[in-house]
């Protein structure tokens, strides 16, 4: 029997996204959600997914909805649904799967990281890398995913992009500066890879970066597949920052200090994304 696979956040986009492609494989599948009677919870489920109730902040919950696993895709929500951040949940939260993995014997973590795999400054890309330690100091072996920007950002309502990529962000990186994407169903399939592939015999890191393009280029690509030009917001920067705190404006600025994100090779670059978005 192919061995069950645990996908924390599974109702959410990378999450879901792991959880889909896993399922097209035909491997088993615990889905663990704090709702998992939702819509999202009942659409894995349609998927031959078991939906199992997990609370990321209580230690005992997670224990017993990965008892009997060795294989975990790991998680933690970085931002509020006011686009605000805060560091000390997330901490508790990869904590408290660290200690819940360990107890169960989990072997293999594929983690949703960020950054470029080291110290940035950024309290939502550092964050994952104390959260990782943690998994390599409870015994477990982690493939740290590093994806770029999602591609999803210049057009998923959730993310407010007339407001963010196509308002604030132009502000503080240019227009024609190349900067790094990735698609989702990208990220979950390579997560799906590295959570059915032999256990490594040490922790990795893995960027995923399907294209680098200007938000100029991008601009001119969404306006060709959708026939009008991405709405923009004029907010300045300072209500930005009101609004949702320093994170996003740090990001973008540590974006601009990099000397380069090489892409991956078999990811989808941003035509081939918006091809399959925006279907003909």
């Amino acid at each position: 029997m192919a061995t069950t696979i645990a996908v924390l956040g599974a109702t959410g986009r990378t999450g879901g996204e792991t959880v889909r492609h896993l399922r097209a494989s035909g491997v088993p599948v615990r889905a663990l959600t704090r709702q998992p009677d939702g819509d999202a919870g009942r659409s894995l489920t349609e998927l031959g997914a078991e939906v199992v109730e997990a609370d990321m902040d209580q230690v005992a919950s997670l224990r017993g909805a990965l008892e009997g696993i060795t294989r975990l895709f790991s998680v933690q929500p970085a931002f509020d649904g006011r686009g605000r951040y805060h560091q000390d949940v997330e901490a508790a939260q990869g904590a408290a799967v660290a200690s819940a993995a360990a107890d169960v014997g989990v072997e293999h973590i594929v983690q949703l990281s960020a950054g470029r795999g080291e110290p940035s400054g950024l309290p939502h890309f550092d964050a994952k890398l104390t959260i990782r330690e943690g998994f390599e100091q409870a015994g477990m072996i982690v493939t740290a995913l590093h994806p770029g920007p999602f591609m999803e950002l210049m057009v998923d309502p959730a993310f407010v992009p007339a407001l963010g990529v196509w308002g604030v962000e132009p502000r503080i990186v240019g227009w024609n500066r190349p900067l790094p994407w990735v698609a989702l169903a990208d990220i979950g399939a390579r997560a799906a890879d590295a959570l059915t592939a032999p256990v490594p015999s040490a922790s990795t890191a893995i960027e995923l970066i399907g294209d680098s393009r200007s938000l100029r280029g991008c601009s001119s690509l969404l306006t060709e597949a959708t026939g009008r030009r991405p709405r923009r917001l004029p907010v300045p920067t300072w209500v930005f920052k009101t609004m949702v705190g320093d994170e996003f404006i740090d990001m973008w600025r540590w974006i601009t200090e990099q000397e380069g994100f090489p892409v991956t090779a078999g990811l989808m670059d941003v035509p081939s994304w918006m091809a399959r978005r925006f279907p003909r």
